[in-house]
């Protein structure tokens, strides 16, 4: 039985995913690949069992098992109890060492839900818990020191593709 193969433009419609980032899939070869010629024509040929794994490792990125989720709201249900049930950006940004304006994106995103009060954004002590187990939270490349610790002291695994900024 023959084998099912894509195209590159094929590939990257069925992931969902730019040209750029399929070069970087295959260059860095994340996805096994036929070069083909023909003529003065050159493509690639990629399996669709490949593609299928790809799309679905893609998928999966960022989150966690219902173990993991469960253990990690404990820890950040115990951390924030001493704040209150509303909180504002500024605690927002000392509980996730994150700036405010990035806390301004992820509201304005929708990724973190909150209220406009007197001017200010509030953020539901439960909604900001729900945002910290969001694949959202996860899968910033950039983690603050305050980000990966929650993840080392839970001995919960940390993706590999992260680069830590200190606040």
């Amino acid at each position: 039985m023959d084998e099912e193969y894509v195209m590159f433009k094929e590939f990257c419609d069925i992931c969902g995913i730019c040209p750029a980032t399929g070069r970087k899939a295959v260059e860095n070869k994340k996805v096994s690949f036929k070069r083909c010629q023909d003529g003065k024509l050159h493509y690639y040929q990629i399996p669709l069992c490949e593609v299928l794994k790809y799309k679905e490792e893609r998928e999966n990125q960022g989150k966690f098992s219902k173990e993991e989720i469960e253990k990690m709201r404990k820890y950040y249900s115990n951390k924030l109890r001493k704040y209150p049930e509303l909180l504002f950006s500024e605690d927002v940004q000392e509980i996730t060492g994150y700036s405010k304006e990035a806390i301004r994106k992820w509201i304005k995103s929708g990724k973190l839900e909150a209220l406009l009060v007197k001017r200010r954004f509030c953020v539901a002590k439960t909604d900001l818990i729900e945002f910290l187990l969001s694949a959202s939270y996860e899968n910033i490349i950039q983690k603050t020191t305050l980000h990966m610790s929650a993840r080392y002291a839970l001995g919960i695994r940390v993706s590999k593709t992260h680069k830590t900024i200190r606040k």
